[in-house]
C-alpha cells in the first residue's frame, strides 16, 4: 500500500517544488499557468505527497469535449523520471483522479531529453538515448506518437538547437562560432548596433517587426495581446529586446574612421616624398584609401537613411523567456531592407552575453524542423541557430494515455464525422 497521495496543491506549494526539479521547464511552470488561465483554459496543479513532502507534480490543464474532459499536461510530469516506482505510483494515483473528473485522455510532452545531437543534426558516437524513459510511460499506459519531425503548429517543439554554456567565457563562445557569423557579429559592433529592452507599452514595435517578417515569408504570425499576456504572466522572466541602428552614433563613427584613414593617407604621403618606392607606405595608403570609398557608400547610406528616420533605424526585434537555468529564444522579426546592419546577430550575441553573465547553462534558439539538408523544410532556420554552434537536443516526443477508452473512442468517432 503506498504512502503517497496525490491531491490538489497550492500554486506556491508548486512553485516551490519545481524550482528543485531537473525536468522543470517555463512550459509547466506557474507563469505558464497564469497565461493558460488569461488564454481561457482551466488550471490546476496537482502534486503526489509523501509524508507531507510534494514529491512528484503536473500543472494541469483541461477542457471540455463533450464526451468528457480533456487534460493536458504541458512539457509532462515533474517528476525524477530515474525512480520507476515513484514514477508509476504517480501515473497510477493521475490516472484514478482523471478519471474522477471525467477525463477522456491525457496528453503530454515531457521535457526530456532523447539525446544531444552535434550541431550538423548528427549523431554522436555512443550516444545515450532515453529509451527507458519511453519504455516506462508506454509500460503505465502511454501510446507514444513517434520521433516526429518537421513543424506542426498543434504540439510543442521536439526538436531544439541549444548552445550549452557551462564553463563557457563569452570569448570562448564567439570564437566556436563559425566564421561567418562570429564576422556578422563583428560588424554589429563595427557599425555600433544597439540593443535594448522593450517596456510592455514599447511591444507594438516587437509586433509591427514580426509582422512584416511573417507577410514577406508567408507564415502566420503572433498577434499583439500574444506578446503583452506573455509580459502579463511570466512578468520579470519575459523580455522582448529590440535591435536599432543609432544614427547620430552611426555618422560619428564614419567620421572618426574618416579622419583616421586621411590622417594615414597623409603620413604615407609624407614617406612617400622621400621614398617613393617605399611598398609598405604604398600599401598602406592603397588600403586607407579603399577605406575611405567604403566609407564615402556608408555616409551616402547614411544620408538616405536620415531622410526616412530620425534618431533611430529599427532592424529586429525578438521575445525571450528566462526561467531555471535557460534562456529560450521564442519569436522573432526583422526587418529584410535593413538585413546589411545584420540586426539579429546583434541581438542574439546580446543575449548569450547575458546568458553567460546571469550564469544561465543553456542559451535555447528553441524549435527547428528536426531536417538537416539544404532542401528540406525549416533548414534555414537551422543553418542560422547552428551558425552559434548549438548542438542539437532532440526530446522523447508525446504521450497519450487513455482515461475512457469507451468515451476516447466515442470522441474519436465524432471527429471522423465532423471532418
Amino acid at each position: 500500500m503506498s504512502q503517497r497521495k496525490l491531491m490538489q496543491i497550492s500554486e506556491e506549494e508548486y512553485d516551490q517544488f519545481i524550482n528543485t526539479q531537473e525536468s522543470n521547464n517555463f512550459l509547466n511552470s506557474i507563469y505558464a499557468g497564469k497565461k493558460l488561465t488569461i488564454d481561457g483554459w482551466h488550471v490546476e496543479y496537482v502534486g503526489l505527497k509523501e509524508e507531507n513532502n510534494v514529491v512528484g507534480a503536473a500543472l494541469l490543464i483541461s477542457r471540455n469535449i463533450k464526451v468528457g474532459n480533456y487534460f493536458y499536461a504541458p512539457r509532462g510530469f515533474v517528476i525524477d523520471f530515474k525512480n520507476e516506482e515513484l514514477v508509476k505510483d504517480f501515473v497510477t494515483q493521475l490516472k484514478a483522479y482523471l478519471k474522477s473528473n471525467k477525463g477522456v485522455y491525457l496528453k503530454i510532452d515531457p521535457y526530456v531529453f532523447y539525446q544531444v545531437r552535434d550541431k550538423d543534426g548528427v549523431e554522436k558516437e555512443n550516444a545515450q538515448k532515453n529509451d527507458l524513459v519511453i519504455a516506462l510511460l508506454k509500460s503505465l499506459g502511454f501510446e507514444h506518437d513517434g520521433f516526429t519531425v518537421g513543424y506542426d503548429e498543434s504540439r510543442q517543439c521536439r526538436w531544439m538547437s541549444v548552445l550549452f554554456l557551462d564553463g563557457k567565457t563569452k570569448e570562448q563562445a564567439l570564437k566556436e562560432m563559425n566564421s561567418q557569423t562570429r564576422q556578422n557579429i563583428k560588424n554589429t559592433i563595427k557599425n555600433g548596433i544597439k540593443v535594448r529592452k522593450l517596456a510592455y507599452d514599447e511591444l507594438h514595435i516587437l509586433d509591427e517587426i514580426v509582422n512584416a517578417t511573417s507577410e514577406r515569408r508567408g507564415f502566420s504570425n503572433l498577434s499583439l495581446d500574444y506578446y503583452q499576456n506573455e509580459y502579463k504572466a511570466f512578468g520579470e522572466h519575459a523580455c522582448a529586446y529590440y535591435a536599432y541602428l543609432d544614427l547620430d552614433d552611426y555618422y560619428a563613427r564614419i567620421v572618426s574612421e574618416r579622419e583616421k584613414e586621411e590622417e594615414t593617407i597623409r603620413a604615407a604621403d609624407e614617406v612617400l616624398k622621400d621614398n617613393p618606392h617605399s611598398k609598405n607606405s604604398t600599401s598602406r595608403k592603397k588600403t586607407a584609401l579603399q577605406h575611405l570609398e567604403s566609407l564615402e557608400k556608408r555616409e551616402q547610406d547614411y544620408n538616405e537613411l536620415k531622410k526616412e528616420f530620425d534618431h533611430e533605424v529599427p532592424l529586429a526585434a525578438s521575445l525571450f523567456i528566462m526561467y531555471g537555468k535557460e534562456i529560450i529564444y521564442l519569436t522573432s522579426g526583422s526587418y529584410d531592407q535593413y538585413k546589411r546592419f545584420k540586426g539579429p546577430y546583434a541581438l542574439q550575441w546580446y543575449m548569450i552575453q547575458k546568458a553567460i553573465d546571469e550564469g544561465y547553462s543553456m542559451y535555447n534558439f528553441y524549435g527547428i524542423s528536426g531536417y538537416f539538408e539544404k532542401d528540406q523544410d525549416g533548414f534555414g532556420v537551422f543553418d542560422f541557430k547552428r551558425g552559434f554552434n548549438a548542438e542539437i537536443v532532440e526530446l522523447i516526443g508525446d504521450f497519450t494515455l487513455p482515461i475512457s477508452s469507451t468515451k476516447l473512442a466515442l470522441y474519436n468517432a465524432l471527429r471522423k464525422v465532423k471532418h
